[in-house]
């Protein structure tokens, strides 16, 4: 008897004991999912909820590298021409 065949028995004799404590303890199953189900969409809630967060930061790097690129060219200008505007009174 091999290891891999002693696992797959050992597989097959708890999936036959799962599924008759399902059907004689229907109630406890059904919550047992429904923590499962509740588990796996706070999973992937929190997922989606990171990766956005991610991706807004990214979004500020970009806007704040782009927001100092354009005051600098406007500071150059400024600094590079000798006309000055006045107001006038």
């Amino acid at each position: 008897m091999t290891t891999a065949f002693a696992i797959k028995v050992i597989l097959a004799v708890l999936a036959v004991l799962f599924v008759s404590y399902g059907l004689l303890h229907e109630d406890k199953f059904v919550a047992f999912e429904n923590a499962i189900i509740r588990l796996i969409k706070k999973k992937i809630y929190l997922y989606k909820r990171r990766k956005a967060i991610e991706k807004k930061r990214q979004q500020q790097k970009t806007y704040a590298a782009y927001a100092s690129q354009v005051q600098n060219e406007t500071r150059d200008r400024r600094q590079g021409t000798s006309f000055e505007r006045r107001r006038v009174a």
